[in-house]
């Protein structure tokens, strides 16, 4: 048994809410040994990004006594953080700190900024940083200026580094892939990630080398954290007649022109309209989905409606899901739930996966978690076959890397606490 009293999580969160939403499973696991969990938004962003996810928003508020949110917001403007950024960037690839004078210069530079940033903490952030806590910051932190804040701030604690979303980084999946033999679980810091092949595909951008990595897959894809999804989700149904479908959006920006945005939309609610007479249609829009086509739909149509549920609550209660390419189709793949990907990746092939005859897919493809579509014609190819099928999509297809991730997300508990027994925090 642990002597340390009082046991804290602190994780920083910089980019949006899906940080968040990928370690909550681990905060909840925290929570039931006896850590207090401080979450820390490093911008207004992240906070808006928490505040408008309905199911971090809930957990946070049950869990109020063990969960505090924190504005560590910089009261510096955003180029002052961007050049602080690149002057980091600059030392590091140019090697300054090896030499005697630059060394002892930036040294200086990095005391007064890790100051400032200790400065933006509450005081019981404040007052438990020389305890062993653990940390949880995305592992893009690692090239970033903030990391070397923490690890003078909090020298003492455990450092754990997250993907920012459930993604599957690599698009070669066929790849062979190797594990360590043994994984030293009394290290200080770790990368957590959901596949080997992730770390294949990150470790040409980002140096691990001072991380021991434990491939957890993701949390939140562990068949408890799905039962207790689906048993807190009230079903919606009226009668057995109502069919539930969900789309999760996408708006226009580096992925789909204002022109495709709106083809995808209109088409999805024509065919949507002409095959159910009885439905109901819940919208997900990206966060950055501002001024969607969408909101001419929810306002002349009663049955269609955004909806501000996490997307697990969503697809919890759904017989379809239309995703217009995003990693949430993985979530509800998880789920059980059929997903149908209208998407053309060979006229938005920015960040897909180009095969050899100069064509494109997506990685959700290539995993066999997403049944294709590429324009109205196969989506309601697609939509007629599930219907005739009772909402039944078979596995079969389904690669055996999406299988191994799964089958991984179901023992990070085991993984996870020997990491705190090692480190006498059991």
């Amino acid at each position: 048994m642990s002597d340390h009293i009082d046991k804290s999580s602190i994780t920083f969160l910089s980019g949006s809410a899906g940080e968040l939403d990928w370690v909550l499973p681990i905060l909840d696991d925290l929570l039931l040994k006896g850590f207090t969990n401080h979450i820390c938004c490093l911008t207004p962003e992240v906070q808006d990004s928490i505040n408008q996810n309905k199911l971090l928003r809930e957990y946070i508020n049950r869990s109020s006594k063990k969960i505090f949110v924190h504005e560590c917001f910089s009261s510096s403007p955003k180029i002052f953080d961007q050049l602080v950024y690149y002057f980091h960037r600059i030392s590091v690839k140019l090697g300054l700190r090896k030499f005697f004078f630059t060394k002892r210069v930036i040294s200086a530079i990095d005391s007064v900024l890790t100051n400032y940033f200790l400065q933006r903490m509450p005081k019981n952030i404040y007052l438990v940083r020389h305890s062993k806590n653990l940390i949880f910051t995305e592992f893009p932190t690692i090239r970033r200026p903030l990391n070397i804040w923490l690890k003078k701030n909090f020298k003492n604690s455990l450092f754990f580094y997250i993907p920012h979303s459930p993604h599957f980084y690599s698009e070669n999946i066929n790849d062979e892939f190797s594990e360590g033999p043994h994984i030293d679980y009394s290290y200080d810091s770790f990368l957590l990630l959901g596949h080997p092949l992730d770390h294949l595909y990150l470790e040409k951008l980002y140096d691990f080398s001072n991380l021991e990595t434990v491939f957890l897959g993701h949390p939140k894809y562990s068949k408890k954290w799905l039962e207790d999804i689906k048993a807190r989700s009230a079903p919606s149904k009226v009668s057995r007649e109502e069919i539930n479908i969900f789309v999760i959006s996408r708006g226009v920006g580096s992925y789909l022109t204002e022109e495709k945005h709106q083809y995808l939309v209109q088409s999805t609610y024509d065919t949507i309209k002409s095959n159910f007479s009885n439905y109901n249609l819940l919208i997900k829009k990206h966060p950055r989905e501002l001024n969607s086509a969408w909101d001419y739909c929810t306002e002349i149509d009663q049955f269609t409606n955004y909806t501000d549920e996490h997307i697990l609550q969503a697809a919890a209660d759904a017989d379809l899901v239309i995703s217009f390419w995003s990693s949430g189709a993985m979530d509800c793949f998880a789920l059980g739930v059929p997903v149908i990907e209208f998407f053309n990746p060979d006229l938005s092939s920015f960040q897909q996966v180009q095969l050899g005859n100069s064509k494109y897919t997506t990685i959700y493809r290539l995993l066999g978690c997403v049944l294709e579509a590429n324009d109205q014609i196969e989506l309601t190819s697609q939509i007629l076959e599930l219907k005739k099928n009772n909402f039944y999509a078979s596995k079969s297809q389904t690669h055996p890397r999406m299988l191994d991730l799964l089958d991984r997300s179901n023992s990070w508990e085991q993984h996870f606490a020997k990491i705190l027994h090692k480190n006498d925090l059991l």
